[in-house]
C-alpha cells in the first residue's frame, strides 16, 4: 500500500500560503519500504499546481487529485491520492453596487462590475448564502432578493472581489398615487427611490409637511398645475434629496415660498434637468423656483444644473433660484442654467452672497415661455440645449437689447454681423451677460470726447463675458472701444472674462484711449486670446 502525508491540502495564491510537501510512504506485508520508488502525478489539464517530486506550487485557483504511484516486487500498482484545492485571492473593494428590484428579469451588464473575465458570483447576507450570479450574453441575473445591503462576490479564476450590493425598489408615480406617496401631514422624513410613469395634474391646492430625502426621476414627464398657498412648496424641505428630469409648469406660490420646497434640511440636494414655470396668480414676496431659504441649517448646500427657471411678466415680486442664502456655511451652486423673469426683478443681498454661477444666466433675456416649454424634451434628454439658451442678436434686434440704461444680463449669440453706423452706445450701460460672437463683427462703432468724463465704448462698464467675435469702430480720449471699465468695482466672485476677440480701433486723439478697456477694477478680470 501506499499513504500520503499529509492526507488533504489547502493554499492559496500568495507568497507565503502557496506551497506544501507532500510525503508518501510504501508498505510490503506491514513493513516499510524506505528504498521505494515512488512517482508523483497531478489531474491533467486543470492547470491548478505545480508538482514536483511531491512539492506543490499553486499557480491558479481550483482543485486537482494528486497521486502517489508505487509498483511493488510482485509487479502490483499500489496509489493514494490526496485532493489539493488553491483559493482564490478575496479583494475586498470600496465599491456599493446597485440592483434595482423591478429590474431582475431584465438582467444587468456585467461591464458594471468593472472586473474582467468574470466566471461566477454569490450574494450573501448576515453568513448566509442567498443566491447565486448567473452569466449570459454580457449579462448576469439573480433571483429575487430583499431589499437593503448585503454582500456581493464576484468571481474570476484567481481572485473573488467582495463588494456592497444594495438592492432598491423603485415605486412608479401616477395621478392615482401620487399624492399618496409623496405627502404627510406630521412632517416625517420621506426616502426611496421615485419615478413618473406620466403626466401629473393637481387639481387641488396642495399642502404638504413632508421632508423628501430621496430621489424623483420625472422621466421628462411634468406636474401640472401646483398650487401652494403657504410657504412650502412640493414638499416642506429637502434633505439630501435628488430632483431630476422633471417640468413643474404653472405653479402658483404663496408669499416668501419655493416651487420644490421651503428649506433645504441637511446635506447637498441636487437639481438636474429641471424646468420650473410659475403662474401669474403667484403671490407678492421673495419667490423661488427651486427652494425659499438656505439659511436654516448650517452647511446645507443646493446644487442646480441644467436647469430653467421662468418667471412671467405679471409677477413683479423679487425672485430667484435661492431666495436666501445667509449663512457663510451654506451655498448654492447653479451650473449651465437660465433664470428667466419677464419683469426683471431679481432678489439681490443674500441671494447673491456666496452663489457660484457656471455659465448661468441670472435674470435671462425676455424669451416666449412657449419656447422654452415647447423644448422641455431636449432639456431633459440633451442636458442643455444652446439653441434656446441664448437670445439670438441680429442687425434688427441688436440695439433693443444692447442700448439701454442699467444693467443688462441673460445669454446672448450673434447671429450675423452687426454694423452700429455710427451709434453711441455706452452712455450709462453695464453689461453682466454673456455675448457670444460665433466669430461675427460688430463694427461702426464711435465714442465721441466726452469733455473730459469718462466715455464708454460699446458698453460704459464690462462685468460680463464677451467672446468670439470681432469689434470695429473709433474712440477719442478717456474711453475704450469696448468698454470704459473692465470689472466689477467692488469685492465679488464674479469674474469678467474678454475671449477670443479680436479689437480694430481708430485713435482720433493721444490721450487716455485704449482700444479695449481704459480701466480694469479688482482681480477678477481674465484676458484669453
Amino acid at each position: 500500500m501506499v499513504e500520503i502525508t499529509p492526507s488533504s491540502v489547502t493554499l492559496g495564491l500568495s507568497e507565503g500560503n502557496n506551497t506544501a510537501t507532500l510525503t508518501a510512504k510504501a508498505y510490503e506485508k506491514g513493513d516499510e519500504k524506505t528504498d521505494a520508488s515512488i512517482t508523483w502525478s497531478a489531474t491533467e489539464g486543470q492547470d491548478v499546481i505545480e508538482l514536483v517530486n511531491g512539492a506543490v506550487k499553486a499557480i491558479n485557483a481550483g482543485e486537482t487529485t494528486v497521486t502517489a504511484t508505487y509498483v511493488d516486487n510482485d509487479g502490483e500498482t499500489k496509489t493514494d491520492t490526496v485532493t489539493v484545492v488553491v483559493k482564490p485571492t478575496v479583494v475586498s473593494l470600496n465599491k456599493s453596487v446597485e440592483l434595482w428590484k423591478d429590474d431582475y428579469e431584465k438582467g444587468y451588464p456585467v461591464s458594471v462590475l468593472d472586473i474582467e473575465d468574470v466566471t461566477g458570483g454569490y450574494v450573501v447576507l448576515d453568513g448566509e448564502l442567498k443566491t447565486t450570479l448567473t452569466f449570459k450574453n454580457g449579462k448576469y441575473t439573480v433571483s429575487s432578493l430583499s431589499l437593503g445591503e448585503m454582500e456581493l462576490y464576484v468571481e474570476t479564476r484567481n481572485t473573488v472581489y467582495q463588494m456592497t450590493l444594495t438592492v432598491y425598489e423603485r415605486i412608479y408615480l401616477d395621478n392615482l398615487n401620487f399624492q399618496t406617496k409623496l405627502t404627510n401631514t406630521d412632517g416625517a422624513t420621506i426616502s426611496g427611490i421615485f419615478r413618473l410613469s406620466e403626466d401629473i395634474t393637481l387639481d387641488e391646492t396642495w399642502t404638504n409637511e413632508a421632508v423628501f430625502a430621496g430621489s424623483l426621476d420625472g422621466q421628462g414627464y411634468s406636474i401640472n398645475g401646483l398650487n401652494v398657498s403657504g410657504g412650502n412648496g412640493l414638499f416642506k424641505a429637502t434633505e439630501n434629496a435628488t430632483i431630476s428630469n422633471v417640468a413643474l409648469v404653472g405653479v402658483t406660490l404663496g408669499e416668501d415660498s419655493g416651487a420644490f420646497a421651503y428649506t433645504n434640511n441637511v446635506g447637498t440636494t441636487t437639481f438636474e434637468n429641471v424646468y420650473v414655470s410659475l403662474s401669474s396668480d403667484s403671490k407678492d414676496g421673495l419667490l423661488a423656483g427651486l427652494v425659499a431659504d438656505n439659511s436654516l441649517v448650517n452647511g446645507s448646500k443646493i446644487l442646480a444644473k441644467n436647469c430653467v427657471v421662468y418667471i412671467p411678466e405679471e409677477i413683479t415680486a423679487a425672485s430667484s433660484f435661492v431666495t436666501n442664502k445667509s449663512t457663510t456655511s451654506n451655498t448654492v451652486t447653479v451650473e449651465s442654467c437660465t433664470f428667466i423673469n419677464e419683469s426683471k426683478t431679481i432678489v439681490g443681498g443674500n441671494v447673491t452672497n456666496g452663489l457660484v454661477n457656471t455659465n448661468s444666466a441670472i435674470c435671462g433675456p425676455k424669451v416666449a415661455h412657449n419656447t422654452y416649454k415647447a423644448n422641455w424634451a431636449d432639456v431633459q434628454a440633451d442636458a442643455y440645449n444652446q439653441d434656446f439658451k441664448y437670445a439670438l442678436l441680429t442687425q434688427e434686434n441688436f440695439a433693443t437689447y444692447m442700448n439701454v440704461d442699467g444693467t443688462i444680463t441673460g445669454l446672448y449669440e450673434l447671429a450675423e454681423d452687426i454694423n452700429l453706423g455710427g451709434t453711441y452706445y455706452g452712455v450709462n450701460n453695464t453689461f453682466a451677460g454673456t455675448l457670444d460672437g460665433k466669430g461675427y463683427t460688430i463694427s461702426g462703432i464711435l465714442v465721441p470726447y466726452s469733455g473730459g468724463a469718462s466715455a464708454g465704448g460699446l458698453f460704459k462698464t464690462l462685468t460680463g463675458t464677451l467672446k468670439n467675435v470681432s469689434v470695429k469702430g473709433r474712440h477719442d480720449r478717456n474711453s475704450g472701444i469696448i468698454a470704459n471699465t473692465c470689472g466689477a468695482t467692488s469685492a465679488t466672485n464674479v469674474t469678467t472674462v474678454i475671449e477670443n476677440v479680436y479689437v480694430e480701433a481708430e485713435i482720433l486723439s493721444d490721450s487716455a484711449a485704449a482700444p479695449i478697456s481704459r480701466h480694469c477694477n479688482g482681480k477678477n478680470v481674465r484676458l484669453v486670446n
